[in-house]
């Protein structure tokens, strides 16, 4: 069976979608990005078919940015999510908390970071134009 999400049931023919993720529970998580577009950004759609919208506090984060990755830690229920010409963002699910990591306040060394993933000891490690970084937990 196929079911397509067009504009009259979903967000995502709005923008360009480079990463779909299922996550234990069974939501799917998808990142838009569209130059110029206030559609752009993370949405999850849940098990009862209902589409939530993740928003930056900056509205021009994801509209001005192309999400490259994100990765969905469901043990710390932090959202990491790489942004070109930004760096890194974590976002903490419950508390809706943002923090932003670029080569300006730490030890990103470039704000191209690309993908994204994180080892069986907890820690996230990130690709960037100027090498591997890794997030302690």
């Amino acid at each position: 069976m196929t079911k397509l999400l067009n504009d009259k049931n979903s967000p995502l023919s709005k923008a360009y979608i480079s990463k779909i993720y299922e996550d234990k529970k069974g939501n799917f998580w998808f990142d838009l990005y569209k130059h110029k577009s206030d559609n752009a950004g993370i949405y999850i759609l849940d098990l009862q078919q209902k589409w939530t919208r993740i928003k930056h506090p900056n509205p021009k984060m994801f509209s001005e940015n192309a999400i490259n990755d994100f990765y969905l830690d469901e043990e710390s229920n932090l959202l990491w999510i790489t942004v070109s010409g930004v760096g890194v963002l974590s976002y903490d699910i419950h508390s809706k908390k943002w923090e932003t990591y670029t080569n300006e306040n730490s030890n990103v060394p470039s704000v191209y970071c690309e993908r994204i993933t994180k080892d069986k000891d907890g820690s996230i490690w990130i690709a960037t134009y100027a090498g591997v970084i890794k997030f302690n937990k």
